[in-house]
């Protein structure tokens, strides 16, 4: 590997790493409000709450505005909780089209007998959303 290699891979780690601290430390500081926001005023989702935050940051770039804030950092970490919403918005819809897909295949499962063996739902669900995962019947 050559010294401008290293060099750029290091200085990717360290910008990184800068993120990923000012992140955790944001989150320890103020809650998981990106992420999980308590929508007292606003109902919109966290990815369209985290959108109007870029969009507040983009202003103030735009404007030569930066209140003493690193608004860089701050809109990179804002699109990384952006990424992080929408991963888990896909999570969430993947979970809800395999709920749907037992159910049209299986039948409505109560909450009670879904308790009563969840080793066993899950087992089942597990062989059947697996070979439906491969393409397979």
């Amino acid at each position: 590997m050559s010294d401008s290699t290293t060099t750029f891979a290091a200085d990717v780690d360290r910008v990184l790493a800068e993120i990923g601290t000012m992140l955790k430390a944001k989150n320890a500081a103020y809650g998981n409000s990106a992420l999980d926001p308590v929508r007292i005023f606003s109902k919109a989702d966290a990815a369209e709450q985290i959108n109007v935050r870029i969009d507040d940051k983009l202003s103030r770039i735009q404007r030569g505005s930066d209140a003493g804030e690193d608004v860089d950092l701050d809109l990179i970490g804002y699109l990384v909780l952006r990424r992080i919403a929408k991963a888990r918005d896909e999570t969430a819809d993947e979970v809800r089209s395999r709920t749907e897909l037992y159910v049209s295949e299986f039948g409505p499962v109560s909450d009670l007998a879904m308790a009563a063996d969840v080793a066993s739902l899950r087992k089942v669900a597990s062989a059947h959303f697996g070979a439906a995962a491969r393409g397979k019947p």
